[in-house]
């Protein structure tokens, strides 16, 4: 889909400290026409996000001292961003992990090594969708 096609906006905020991987992702889904705000450095997370208000979180759970998981759960406790969608990506997923995964909602997690691009913009796409209907059907 082209930016031409969107009937809403929707907002992406990418938290990911390896900036290739980062920058990576905001290029590919500016092109696609989101919106995009990304963060490395966990000092600045929270400020972004009040001032952005994404749609979604996309998550690096390889994130140092378990931050990722950190912030997937803050995001998850506070009124404006608990039922946002957040995809977790990661090098190499542990089957410990996958409980506390649950825990927190996140059904949708990506591999980065290398990261599919396929994937990450069909999986935006997605969330993108459910937030179309739901806006539609809370405007009838």
């Amino acid at each position: 889909m082209s930016e031409e096609n969107w009937i809403i906006p929707f907002k992406i905020m990418i938290i990911d400290h390896e900036d290739r991987t980062r920058n990576f992702m905001v290029k590919i889904l500016k092109e696609k026409g989101f919106e995009v705000a990304a963060e490395k450095n966990a000092s600045y997370i929270a400020r972004t996000v009040d001032s952005f208000i994404p749609d979604m979180f996309i998550i690096n759970l390889d994130f140092p001292k378990g931050e990722g998981l950190y912030f997937a759960g803050k995001f998850r406790k506070e009124t404006d961003s608990m039922n946002k969608p957040i995809v977790g990506f990661i090098a190499r997923l542990e089957r410990s992990m996958l409980h506390e995964l649950q825990q927190l909602s996140i059904k949708d997690i990506m591999l980065n090594n290398p990261l599919d691009e396929l994937k990450l913009v069909k999986t935006v796409e997605k969330y993108y969708k459910i937030k179309v209907i739901n806006d539609m059907s809370r405007d009838l």
